[in-house]
């Protein structure tokens, strides 16, 4: 379970493909983005110009926009304009083409007619130092070896021969003559690189022409050329810290972690779920409030035997779950390489229908996407020639005829089909409570994925214009006003569309769309929507060579060292007046902080009232469901520190145990948000990190200047990027905004620190102080104290001495008392989980090599807890199984009404994260 290619897109036809790179020539291993920038491994490419201040353009910054792809088995071609720091733009054209198995030719040339001023023109080549400290380079006749230690000379070779360079696929040779430059990134802003420059021919002066040309040969390792260490290893194995922890994926039935009894009924009893007062109820029941807690069924994981599939219901049943998302269903209802007419599925239809039903019975409502990752086929598709999927797909939906008849014909063969084992068709059932009609797509973001969506969009902006009766910028076309209200009037109509044709197969479900990312420009296009949903990741990994395979990089933060961990960034998505759903979220394994990400997420989500949140993902295979393995990136089935953080997280939000806020700060917003200089660029077109931090207060969201929300009576403030109107409510959005409602007094002092990033929510309930690295949650029914150093922190009935690290200790009441009254409760005290095995390659744990393998490892920690109690009675504390058993009692001392206990989750007798408190048996 620990092979990298089982990611969660690519986990059914990565193996195939990596198994043909394993024997492949170079040119086949070679990575070339649509820049033209390419690898090998983690060795990167990319061109890079200097200007005469050192301003410099890297072509990895380069979009197909500006570019012209040619490809075939044997070559590869790019051509287009490469910009410079300044306003001049050179012509580029750069090639690589297969001369054999082992060889490829580079050549690349700029011209421009008059002339460019530059510092430098060159290839960069990037070795990351963690790889390459101690490894010989061979420059022409003689030899650089990376240091241990930075170095601040510039090293320079002119025409030199050859240039060796040793990669872990092998001796990758330059042939000559070529001119470098090797600079150590550790004394410059890249840490992480030994920076080489291949100069182009001239590399500086007014550069009118210049080109670059060499071979590259891999050669492979020999007697005469062995192949050195490449890094070092680190790996987390068994020891005085780290014991072995047995996982359960079942959950015992009756156990104090069976929470299947908070679904009453089975989904769609109370009729579908429509929207009041900007939030989801039952229709059955409009004056009961309505959250939904779930989990992402991913992949083949939708795909099981009928047993398989009634466990996995009563599972997520057990774990509290009242909804689920079916995502990656789709390309496996659709035979590999058939078009959709000729290659439903009906069998895997059948199994898909199976657990429909199971999950609906057990009271969980369901939640999908009409598209994720269908593959479909050039001949469904008239403005291409090739297969597409993904965003490709997805941007010609917006623009294509015949894509989105595809699309129509997928989502009608879907919803109007009758699952035999309900009776009901999709889109008559109420327990189909929400349609994603294609997830993550975003028009100002896709347009470009391919040669053939970029030239489609812009012939499509060409007419537009013109019956507009406007004229096409003088330049930057794709950073004007008029290009991107072009994007978002494409994307709200082909919502509309597609919204338009799914309400007339008659269902009742609500719709959304639009769910990643969050500009302001966005916010016209989820305004129409039935609820709004975004997406957020906590260090989530990055690719440092090929695609999906290792080694992945990581942060290896923590939640708590900055105010603007997630759920940060998505507190501002909210439109209100719409309910608001988060169906992906996840602090990503192997963060070693990761068992805040639950109670992080899930206090905040209840500070700010919303409607669902779930996390991504329970598992994307079946096999993992239904027995314990090591953890996989973002398979939360095999981690047993997530599924604990979200059991806290469930307690915090959908049995609302956290207050919601009845104060808001909304941030207004309107067309307006379009004539800004460019619109759609990330940084211009989003809301200032400062306001979103006010979300640790107080409820923070969108709404237009018309909107209730905006007067004084509704709201505390309103910010905005706006002209301002002439009233002293509303307040310029800006770097410091947080301060500035401090001082006119909207937001208190004694709750809202910025300088010392302390923040209280307006309920008393919620604490958070990154400086210190500390969060508190304190209801009456739980209370969680969260240290990332060792020292004291306390709450209300509950005190923590937490030592080892961070420690995360939560105490619930789980017979509906408050802790004070309550006779039963459960305890939480997580530090971190790993598998045996895990690997870095550095001791920073950044650079991830190997997933690792059972047993699971837990990482020492004490907490010494007091709690207190409203009356003395007999107490007992029992330790649990990850499972929710007893495994026998636990030792604590009573004096009166004060409960001690020091939880421990290693001893020589064990470990263990759980533990359940009995009073008055």
């Amino acid at each position: 379970m620990a092979q990298p290619q089982r990611s969660h897109v690519c986990s059914a036809f990565l193996g195939v493909a990596l198994l043909s790179v394993a024997h492949a020539g170079l040119f086949e291993r070679l990575t070339i983005e649509t820049s033209g920038s390419f690898g090998l491994g983690e060795t990167r490419f990319h061109i890079q110009h200097f200007s005469p201040g050192w301003a410099c353009v890297t072509q990895s910054q380069l979009t197909a926009s500006r570019l012209t792809q040619h490809r075939t088995k044997t070559s590869q071609l790019v051509e287009g304009t490469f910009p410079t720091a300044g306003a001049e733009v050179f012509q580029f054209r750069q090639e690589i083409s297969r001369v054999d198995d082992r060889t490829v030719r580079y050549s690349a040339q700029f011209s421009h007619g008059k002339g460019i001023p530059t510092k430098q023109l060159a290839l960069g080549i990037f070795l990351p130092v963690d790889l390459f400290v101690g490894v010989p380079l061979q420059l022409g006749d003689r030899e650089w070896v990376g240091p241990e230690e930075p170095f601040k000379d510039t090293v320079l070779g002119e025409d030199l021969p050859s240039l060796v360079l040793p990669t872990p696929a092998g001796r990758l040779v330059f042939s000559g003559p070529v001119s470098i430059q090797i600079q150590d990134g550790r004394t410059f802003a890249d840490k992480r690189h030994f920076r080489f420059r291949i100069y182009f021919s001239p590399r500086t002066g007014t550069v009118r022409q210049a080109k670059l040309a060499f071979g590259m040969r891999l050669e492979p390792y020999d007697e005469a050329h062995p192949k050195p260490q490449f890094g070092k290893e680190y790996p987390l194995v068994a020891g005085e810290d780290w014991q072995p922890l047995t996982h359960h994926v079942y959950t015992t039935p009756d156990s104090i972690l069976d929470w299947s009894g908070m679904n009453r009924d089975p989904a769609g009893a109370h009729g579908p779920v429509i929207v009041r007062d900007g939030h989801f109820v039952l229709a059955g029941k409009p004056d009961e409030p309505l959250r939904f807690f779930g989990t992402n069924i991913c992949d083949q994981a939708n795909y099981q035997d009928k047993p398989g599939t009634d466990r996995l219901a009563a599972q997520l049943a057990r774990l509290g779950h009242n909804t689920a998302r079916l995502h990656h269903y789709d390309r496996h209802l659709v035979r590999k390489g058939k078009a959709l007419a000729e290659g439903w599925d009906a069998a895997a239809l059948d199994q898909l229908d199976y657990l429909f039903a199971a999950l609906k019975r057990r009271g969980l409502y369901i939640t999908i996407d009409l598209y994720t990752l269908r593959l479909v086929t050039a001949a469904e598709i008239d403005e291409v020639d090739h297969d597409v999927r993904l965003n490709e797909f997805k941007a010609l939906v917006a623009l294509s005829p015949s894509a989105r008849a595809n699309w129509r014909e997928f989502s009608r063969r879907l919803l109007t089909h009758v699952n035999p084992y309900t009776g009901l068709a999709w889109k008559d059932d109420p327990a189909l409570f929400s349609i994603c009609l294609l997830n993550e797509n975003n028009v100002p973001v896709v347009w470009n994925t391919s040669p053939a969506t970029t030239k489609l969009y812009r012939e499509r902006f060409a007419e537009w214009l013109q019956k507009q009766g406007r004229k096409a910028p003088a330049s930057g076309m794709e950073s004007s006003q008029p290009w991107a209200e072009f994007l978002i009037k494409t994307h709200q109509e082909m919502y509309r569309d597609c919204a338009a044709f799914i309400r007339s197969l008659g269902t009742k479900a609500l719709f959304t769309d639009a769910n990643n990312r969050a500009n302001l420009p966005l916010a016209l296009i989820r305004q129409e929507l039935d609820y709004a949903d975004s997406h957020a990741y906590f260090d989530h990994r990055k690719f440092l060579g090929q695609k999906w395979r290792l080694p992945y990089a990581f942060a290896q933060i923590s939640p708590l060292a900055t105010d603007q961990a997630v759920p940060h960034g998505v507190l501002s998505s909210r439109h209100f007046g719409l309910p608001f759903a988060v169906t992906e979220f996840n602090y990503v394994y192997p963060n070693h902080y990761r068992a805040v990400g639950g109670p992080l997420f899930g206090a905040y989500a209840a500070l700010q009232d919303w409607d669902g949140i779930y996390r991504y993902a329970y598992s994307h295979q079946p096999k993992r469901i239904h027995q314990a393995e090591s953890i996989f990136y973002l398979d939360n089935v095999g981690d047993p520190l997530n599924l604990l953080a979200d059991r806290i997280a469930l307690l915090l939000f959908r049995r609302r145990d956290v207050a919601s806020a009845s104060g808001a700060l909304p941030f207004a917003y309107d067309e307006r948000v379009l004539t800004v200089k460019h619109p759609l660029d990330r940084k211009a077109g989003r809301l200032s990190p400062d306001y979103c931090r006010a979300g640790f207060h107080t409820r923070i969201g969108l709404a237009r200047p018309d909107s209730p929300m905006v007067q004084p009576a509704r709201s505390r403030a309103v910010v905005t990027k706006l002209p301002l109107p002439k009233s002293d409510h509303w307040i310029a959005d800006g770097d410091a905004v947080l301060q500035g409602l401090v001082d006119r007094g909207v937001l208190p002092a004694a709750q809202v620190d910025p300088a010392g990033h302390r923040y209280q929510s307006e309920t008393g309930q919620l604490l958070l102080d990154t400086q210190r690295h500390r969060f508190a949650i304190t209801t009456p029914r739980t209370e969680c104290l969260v240290l990332q150093e060792d020292g004291t922190i306390s709450g209300s009935a509950v005190q923590a001495e937490i030592t080892g690290g961070l420690g995360v200790v939560c105490v619930a009441a789980m017979d509906g008392r408050a802790i004070a009254q309550s006779r039963r409760l459960l305890v939480f005290h997580l530090t971190d989980v790993q598998n045996t095995g895990v690997t870095f390659r550095n001791p920073e744990h950044t650079i991830l090599t190997a997933w690792g393998t059972l047993p699971h490892l837990v990482r020492r920690g004490t907490a010494r807890l007091r709690i207190t109690f409203a009356e003395d009675l007999p107490t007992q504390v029992h330790e649990l199984a990850l499972d929710g058993s007893r495994r026998g009692s636990w030792p604590s001392q009573q004096a009166g009404s004060v409960l001690s206990m020091d939880a421990r989750t290693v001893t020589p007798a064990g470990t263990r994260l759980l533990y359940e408190i009995t009073r008055g048996e």
